[in-house]
């Protein structure tokens, strides 16, 4: 299925990661630049994807940017988790 037309667009994602900005931590704040980065200009576009996947970064994403701040030790796990899925896609 070729459903690019109803997915989130990147542009999306990165609203929503801008959400989680102010709860992020200096200390994860490059990884955290370096996803949004990543997220604008070299991850796959949504429409060449696996549909389930990409639809499961869309949700990390979302529970990222709904998440308080504490515990920091989770965002650096989280933002890992959220880099390696968008890299793989």
């Amino acid at each position: 299925m070729s459903g690019g037309e109803e997915l989130p667009k990147r542009e999306d994602l990165v609203k929503l990661l801008q959400k989680a900005s102010f709860k992020i931590d200096e200390t994860y704040q490059v990884k955290f630049d370096e996803l949004v980065h990543f997220i604008k200009y070299k991850m796959s576009h949504p429409s060449s994807v696996n549909r389930d996947d990409y639809l499961e970064l869309v949700s990390d994403i979302e529970s990222l940017s709904l998440r308080d701040k504490e515990p920091l030790a989770s965002w650096d796990d989280d933002l890992s988790k959220i880099f390696n899925k968008a890299s793989l896609l």
